[in-house]
C-alpha cells in the first residue's frame, strides 16, 4: 500500500508492506459495540519505508527499524472508547510478536463492553476484557482540556495480566480545530 502528498510543507511518499497476517476485530471484522455494529480489520505489522518533509524537516523512514499498525474502521461507533495496540514478545525465540488489539467503549445498555482481539501465532482468539483500571499518571490536553490516564493494567478472561504504559510520548491525543478527539495508546 502507498500513500503520498505534494501539498507544500507537507511532502511525504510512504510504503507499507504487509509482514504479518491480517487482524479481524473480533475473529470476523465486524463485531457488536453498543448498540452499533461495527467492521474492522488491521494490518498489524507493516514494514514501511519512505520519506517525509515537513516544512524544510526531511525524515528518511527505513523498514528495518520501522513498524506500521494500519486499521481500518467502518460503521457507527460508540463515542467513549479506548484502544490499545501492543506487539508482546513471544517467548519462543524467533516467532513474531504476539499482537493485542484491545477495545472498551462505554457505550452499552449495561455499561461497559470490552474484548481483546489476539493473534497467537497462526491462530486469532476473541477474549473478554475482566478487568480495566487506570493508573494515576495523567496528562491533559492543552487543546481540549481532556485528560487521559498514561498507564493501564488490564486483565483478560483466559487470565493474562497486561501493565500498559505509555513511554514514548505523553500527548497521543488526535484532535481536530473544529472539536473531537480521542487518545492512541
Amino acid at each position: 500500500m502507498r500513500t503520498l502528498s505534494r501539498k507544500d510543507g507537507a511532502e511525504f511518499d510512504i510504503t507499507f508492506e504487509l509482514s504479518a497476517p491480517d487482524l479481524l476485530y473480533g475473529g470476523l471484522g465486524i463485531f457488536q459495540a453498543g448498540n452499533y455494529s461495527t467492521h474492522d480489520w488491521v494490518m498489524p505489522a507493516g514494514r514501511t519505508n519512505g520519506w517525509i518533509s515537513l516544512s524544510r524537516f526531511n525524515l528518511t523512514i527505513g523498514s528495518e527499524k520501522s513498524l506500521t499498525w494500519y486499521d481500518r474502521q467502518w460503521g457507527q461507533v460508540p463515542q467513549s472508547w479506548t484502544w490499545f495496540r501492543l506487539h508482546v514478545p513471544n517467548e519462543e525465540s524467533g516467532c513474531p510478536d504476539n499482537l493485542y488489539s484491545i477495545l472498551v467503549w462505554d457505550d452499552t445498555p449495561d455499561g461497559t463492553g470490552a474484548f481483546a482481539t489476539v493473534k497467537l501465532g497462526a491462530s486469532t482468539q476473541t477474549i473478554p476484557v475482566q478487568t480495566m483500571v487506570p493508573g494515576h499518571r495523567n496528562w491533559t490536553s492543552p487543546y481540549t482540556g481532556y485528560t487521559y490516564s498514561m498507564d493501564w493494567y488490564v486483565k483478560l478472561a483466559d487470565g493474562k495480566d497486561l501493565d500498559i504504559s505509555t513511554i514514548i510520548r505523553d500527548d497521543q491525543e488526535l484532535h481536530s480545530d473544529g472539536g473531537g478527539a480521542f487518545a492512541t495508546y
